[in-house]
């Protein structure tokens, strides 16, 4: 018989950066916590726990790894509980040359670097056209109706693609504040 599986997906939510008794680690990875949301959900119901929740993933990434589990799994989807915890739609993939790296002006300007990059190994120049793009980006770019109509058409995406797999899901948002003001930092 197929092993009944609960399924996570998310940015540091999902992850369990949510821990206090892991804040103070030092690279901490919050997915070897037995206390994670995921892990003692599983453990109640019985199920095996797989959880490729990250901190700062994009929501590029968060859908289509999520689709990706899906599709290859797709002939075990009866036994299978999908819990996607979306994460802020301003997070999206952009590569500069060829460098990966999640998109985040506030992260950016706030001197931290993108998310889910390999800051240090930037050149001068791709650091300064990062932080040119996320100047202009947050002074003529940033613009709610933006992120918001990339975010549902990729949730109704996902949804109907789970539905039509037949798997049991659920799609929360952990992250984003919609009555937020959008020149505004919108952390948690």
């Amino acid at each position: 018989m197929p092993n009944k599986i609960l399924y996570f997906n998310g940015c540091s939510w999902a992850e369990g950066a949510e821990l206090d008794s892991l804040h103070e680690v030092k690279n901490s990875i919050y997915s070897i916590s037995e206390d994670r949301a995921s892990k003692l959900l599983a453990d109640k119901i019985g199920y095996e726990e797989v959880n490729q929740g990250s901190a700062g993933k994009s929501h590029d990434d968060l859908i289509t790894q999520t689709m990706l589990y899906a599709y290859k799994n797709k002939d075990n989807s009866d036994n299978i509980i999908i819990n996607v915890m979306l994460t802020s739609p301003e997070r999206f993939l952009l590569y500069c040359n060829d460098k990966r790296m999640v998109f985040g002006w506030v992260m950016v300007m706030s001197g931290f670097g993108p998310h889910g990059s390999d800051w240090d190994n930037f050149r001068f120049d791709e650091k300064h056209a990062v932080f040119d793009l996320a100047r202009l980006w947050s002074a003529y770019f940033h613009n709610q109706d933006f992120y918001l109509a990339r975010y549902f058409k990729d949730i109704i995406l996902l949804n109907n693609t789970l539905e039509s797999l037949g798997y049991k899901f659920v799609i929360t948002n952990s992250f984003y504040n919609f009555n937020a003001n959008p020149d505004e930092l919108n952390h948690p």
